[in-house]
């Protein structure tokens, strides 16, 4: 037969230890106010009685926070009883969606192009105690933009949402996504510059304008690779009809690069936009367009120095093909022949986005040029009005070479050799060849 005990002890099992009396009893109101997250111990007078007892808590066990558990010592017939308190629920936290990926545009129609979008976002604070479990962090969505469809007055244009690596090898990535050639170090000797596209651009955050995911990267590298560069996209070739119009308008978002290990210098041997009718180099333009610290006429100053991260886009011709020349006040009769921006102020300065609009016009004996900047959400800006006839500039066009062109490279070379050899990162976005100014993307 069993031994009994007449000694009723509760034992806090984290210490400190506490006795009570015998004729004290154990409710679960009476478990649950001692210390939390400790064992309490109740002996009872015999093993039956222990079980009973055990039997009798857990089922007026109906709390919903905590948990309790009864079980009985067999070598000296304790009730035991467990304690534990509910963590607080802590609910899941995630962050914004952000733009992983997405296809390319489709063509345009109706005025919508569209396109398949993986938009995702992580966990910054994972749930607990019962609270609420992380919704999903991956979306496919269906983006849109609104677009002109080509028949419509559009030549060409790129968003550059693809991928062509600066370690690629071959052009095909371009010519896929319709330019005629490209020229990169990574797949063509005597390039000095890289030509590739980009999801990031070093100390730049944000989205890109284009509202896209990707853009395009000029890398020259004239310095460091010690020699002129000839790098290049190419729309059209030399069998191509006029790819590009004799009456034409052009708009392309820039980010002229100056940060952390891209710091930019251009100088006064930078071409950017490289027009012609035969095999290159050529001397069939009507116009050529640099990427200069200099403004040419009619201003003629370097406003921040030789070389410059800040620079001005600036037109010369071909003499013969297309005569310009500039003689009104201040002209410097040398450099006659090329001429830029009618304000100072009208300068594209490194580390943030420009959407530059132009418009030439050789379809005519007269020729023209226009352009316009503005910052995103901000204003139109006139940088150039230059018309033949007006403001000391005469542009005549001899009636062979009116017209346009049959190819563009951009942007060619850069410095030359012994001179004027110096690095520069640009980015591009949104590159658009229209006949209309209508037929241009309009931004939000």
């Amino acid at each position: 037969m069993r031994q009994r005990s007449a000694v009723g002890l509760l034992l806090l099992n984290v210490l400190p230890v506490v006795l009570l009396a015998q004729s004290v009893q154990l409710t679960e109101a009476t478990i649950i106010s001692l210390l939390r997250g400790t064992t309490k111990i109740q002996e009872l007078p015999s093993w039956e009685a222990c079980q009973a007892r055990a039997r009798e808590l857990a089922t007026a066990d109906t709390r919903t926070s905590g948990t309790v558990t009864y079980r009985c010592q067999t070598e000296v017939r304790r009730l035991v009883a467990t304690y534990s308190a509910a963590p607080v629920p802590v609910d899941c936290a995630v962050s914004a969606f952000t733009l992983q990926s997405a296809t390319p545009w489709s063509a345009c129609a109706n005025g919508v192009q569209t396109r398949t979008e993986t938009w995702t976002r992580t966990v910054t604070t994972p749930p607990s105690g019962g609270g609420t479990p992380c919704p999903a962090l991956v979306e496919t969505r269906t983006g849109t933009q609104a677009c002109t469809p080509p028949g419509e007055g559009v030549v060409f244009q790129d968003r550059f949402e693809y991928v062509s690596e600066r370690a690629a090898t071959s052009d095909a990535a371009f010519r896929a996504a319709g330019w005629n050639n490209a020229k990169s170090h990574g797949f063509a000797s005597g390039a000095r510059g890289y030509v590739y596209t980009t999801a990031s651009i070093p100390g730049f955050t944000g989205a890109f304008p284009g509202g896209g995911s990707r853009v395009l990267a000029l890398e020259g590298l004239a310095q460091t690779l010690q020699g002129q560069t000839d790098f290049y996209l190419q729309v059209g070739n030399e069998q191509t009809p006029e790819r590009i119009p004799g009456d034409v308008w052009f708009q392309f978002w820039v980010y002229p690069q100056d940060a952390l290990d891209q710091r930019s210098f251009h100088t006064l041997r930078n071409k950017f936009f490289y027009a012609s009718n035969d095999a290159f180099p050529s001397h069939s333009h009507k116009w050529m367009l640099g990427s200069k610290p200099f403004t040419y006429n009619p201003l003629l100053q370097f406003p921040h120095g030789n070389p410059s991260a800040t620079f001005w886009i600036t037109l010369s011709s071909a003499a013969g093909v297309s005569n310009l020349v500039y003689a009104g006040p201040g002209a410097d009769p040398d450099i006659s022949d090329e001429i830029g921006p009618q304000a100072l102020t009208h300068e594209l300065t490194p580390n943030r986005w420009w959407l530059v609009k132009m418009h030439m016009d050789t379809s005519t004996t007269a020729g023209q040029w226009q352009m316009w900047i503005k910052a995103p959400g901000g204003a139109w800006q006139t940088v150039a009005d230059w018309r033949h006839g007006v403001n000391g500039l005469t542009w005549t066009i001899p009636a062979a070479s009116v017209g346009g062109h049959r190819m563009l490279r951009i942007p060619t070379t850069v410095g030359s050799a012994g001179t004027d050899l110096r690095d520069y990162w640009m980015y591009l976005d949104d590159f658009v060849i229209a006949r209309t100014e209508a037929a241009l993307p309009v931004y939000q």
